[in-house]
């Protein structure tokens, strides 16, 4: 019986040493494992600042092209550009100029009648 006790010993031993192995190795993984997401997360938050930088830089970029064609437009109805191209767009943006007067006064007589308005 003492002999099976002390089997019984030299096997919780080696089971022991076997686990605190397998321990040690599964903390080294997990270590490499975490730097691997740090870097991964630190990679995602670079690229969406620089995505969130693109839209900035294209909204200026959206702002200068607006003011450009409002300068244009100015130009060309004053005549001191003569562009056929750039006059036909010119004339479409007056007509939508007009558009939009009319619909704004359409809103002003709708704002004065009172009752059920149709659409």
């Amino acid at each position: 019986m003492e002999m099976d006790r002390e089997e019984a010993k030299g096997k919780v031993r080696k089971l022991w040493g076997e686990t605190r192995e397998s321990l040690a190795k599964l903390g080294k993984e997990a270590v490499i494992v975490a730097k691997k997401g740090k870097e991964e997360a630190m990679r995602a938050a670079r690229i969406g600042k620089l995505r969130l930088d693109i839209v900035g830089i294209n909204r200026k970029k959206d702002e200068k092209f607006k003011d450009m064609g409002i300068r244009t437009h100015e130009l060309l109805s004053k005549g001191e550009i003569e562009d056929a191209e750039l006059k036909g767009l010119s004339k479409q943006v007056e007509k939508l100029l007009v558009q939009l007067k009319n619909k704004e006064t359409e809103i002003e007589k709708t704002r004065k009648v009172k009752g059920e308005v149709g659409l």
